[in-house]
């Protein structure tokens, strides 16, 4: 008979990939500029569509940071895309081509608009935006919920940011990208990110990130999460675990990463449903059936621009 232990197991893996072959980019915030408009049979809007679509074809390849220009004089457009620094080539496309669609949705003729998904950063604008380091326009957000000992929190969370901007501009080969956990009571941890556009210098990015770690006390003092967003670099910290881990392949071939599942969405999504049924009626036999649903720990909370 099958061990039950193998069936919860089993079970964990194909909910996992199941989960991640539909996975989507989820939005979080954009700014809209009120520098200018265009109109939408102009040559700006046609070179915004073929700039658009030229970044959108690059992801996969050039994955983390790209920038690409359209367009001459008046009607020239400028655009950079900074996916996430654990994002997948698959991911980072995914996301750059929802961002391009969605700020078009969300800032209908502006001639310059920033948008965050948490898997990627979009921005275009009518100047150039290589190369410079900018820290507005910029937003907050933050976890809704308080930690019970904020004096407590607060030394963890102050070193833990400290540790992240150290590490992000110590070495321009890491992409100014830094991730790292702390324990902060017992078995809970803290969980922290900071990034950089890599089209700027270490020293700017160490202004922008610690503009940013300044920024925490203003908006989100005590929350259990919160990120400060900038177009030249962002911050995040959380009381669960959001970064992609990469385990090392086992001898036996198995899925190591995201990376390998995402290549085989389309067969997992034909399987998951045959699967479920599967596990649902094997683990019925082994244990009876519980229809208690998950509590959500480890979920992302909403959260509230300020």
């Amino acid at each position: 008979m099958v061990s039950l232990g193998f069936l919860v197991f089993l079970s964990a893996v194909l909910i996992h990939l199941c989960i991640s072959s539909n996975a989507q980019p989820t939005y979080r915030y954009h700014i809209c500029s009120t520098a200018g408009n265009y109109t939408t049979g102009s040559q700006y809007r046609a070179n915004f569509n073929s700039l658009f679509s030229s970044l959108s074809s690059n992801a996969t390849l050039h994955n983390v940071f790209y920038n690409a220009t359209a367009g001459q004089n008046s009607d020239q457009v400028y655009a950079i895309y900074l996916c996430r620094g654990d994002a997948s080539p698959d991911v980072c496309r995914d996301c750059v081509s929802a961002s391009s669609q969605e700020i078009l949705l969300r800032c209908p003729n502006q001639k310059e608009a920033i948008i965050w998904f948490d898997e990627c950063m979009f921005r275009y604008s009518n100047r150039s935006i290589f190369a410079t380091m900018e820290d507005t326009p910029f937003g907050f957000l933050k976890n809704p919920n308080n930690y019970s000992d904020p004096v407590q929190f607060k030394q963890i969370r102050e070193d833990l940011l400290e540790r992240l901007v150290t590490k992000a501009i110590s070495d321009s080969s890491t992409g100014m990208f830094a991730t790292r956990e702390t324990n902060f009571s017992g078995n809970l941890k803290i969980y922290g990110m900071v990034q950089c556009t890599p089209d700027i210098s270490l020293s700017d990015c160490n202004i922008c990130l610690r503009g940013s770690v300044a920024e925490i006390p203003n908006c989100c003092e005590g929350k259990k999460g919160a990120r400060v967003l900038k177009p030249s670099c962002n911050i995040r910290y959380e009381s669960f675990p959001f970064i992609e881990q990469k385990a090392t392949a086992p001898a036996s071939p198995t899925i190591s990463d995201r990376e390998d599942m995402t290549s085989l969405d389309a067969s997992i999504q034909r399987r998951c449903f045959s699967w479920k049924v599967a596990l649902t009626m094997m683990t019925r036999r082994e244990m009876g059936y519980d229809r208690h649903s998950g509590d959500g720990k480890g979920n992302d909370v909403p959260y509230h621009p300020i």
